[in-house]
């Protein structure tokens, strides 16, 4: 029979696992989106002289890029939390 505190895990793990999903989900559509126009981008922002525009967009995307490569490693490998930590010790 399953305690309350047994039921909070799986909800927890339940909801970790779409986190998962929806991360790699949208990192897939960061990446494919950046393939997709890394050759307009070459043509129209390198190649010229930079300003105030230029800088803004490419800053935007690649925090946007950066961001979500950081995250998946997190999301995979996630280090001992407090508020991870004491369910998924109770696990084992």
């Amino acid at each position: 029979m399953a305690t309350p505190n047994m039921a909070h895990m799986v909800a927890v793990l339940e909801k970790n696992q779409i986190m998962n999903f929806i991360v790699v989900a949208v990192a897939t559509i960061v990446v494919f989106d950046y393939l997709m126009t890394v050759q307009q981008e070459l043509e129209l922002f390198w190649k010229r002289r930079l300003n105030l525009s230029s800088i803004l967009f490419l800053s935007n995307r690649y925090v946007a890029i950066s961001y979500y490569v950081a995250l998946l490693p997190i999301r995979f490998f996630p280090s001992v939390t407090q508020e991870y930590g004491p369910s998924m010790s109770q696990l084992q």
